[in-house]
């Protein structure tokens, strides 16, 4: 009963209704050095000017992040592809842990403190994709890699007009302080022409 109360008084409390305008820019860049390896490199910058949601909470900074990928065919297979990106550069996103008010207490303020989270591992992401077989009827990639910090895997298929994806990864919803981690699973079946 309590979560609930707690719940609705912060719905109550910072429910409200805001508009936001981002704007996001990105750029890729093919190098013709290591040619064999299709080099490609990508910056990002999302939510230029960042979104303030007309003062209420939801407010979204701007973010600059960076990426790079390798991709080559290989013998008695089909391609493998690398690829490492490191997002919010700057260190601009926070998050925000509330101090719910206690009852015994009679207040109904609502306190919170924001953190800024700067743990690299957070912030890195590490994958490689390798395709086994892709032809016109039949086709199927193999996933893994590292999202903050723990792995993640991956299958994709398709089959004439069935698509298959299965998939894996774990989410800190905590800060570099607080560990909470949150595996989650997704599967994913699609039929299209």
């Amino acid at each position: 009963m309590l979560t609930a109360q707690r719940t609705v008084l912060l719905q109550d409390t910072y429910e409200k209704t805001a508009t936001g305008f981002g704007l996001d820019l990105g750029v890729n860049y093919h190098s013709k050095f290591m040619r064999e390896w299709k080099p490609a490199i990508g910056l990002s910058i999302m939510n230029i000017g960042a979104m303030d949601m007309e003062g209420n909470y939801g407010y979204q900074p701007m973010t600059v992040n960076v990426g790079i990928s390798l991709s080559q065919s290989i013998p008695y297979l089909e391609e493998i592809v690398f690829a490492a990106d490191y997002v919010d550069i700057f260190n601009a996103n926070t998050i925000r842990i509330y101090d719910y008010p206690d009852s015994s207490t009679g207040t109904t303020e609502i306190k919170y403190t924001d953190y800024t989270d700067s743990d690299f591992m957070k912030c890195l992401r590490l994958g490689v994709g390798l395709t086994l077989i892709d032809s016109q009827y039949f086709s199927t990639t193999l996933n893994g890699g590292l999202y903050q910090g723990a792995y993640t895997a991956g299958l994709n298929m398709e089959l004439l007009i069935l698509k298959l994806n299965l998939a894996t990864y774990e989410e800190q919803v905590g800060t570099d302080n607080i560990d909470i981690k949150d595996r989650r699973y997704m599967a994913q079946v699609e039929i299209g022409w």
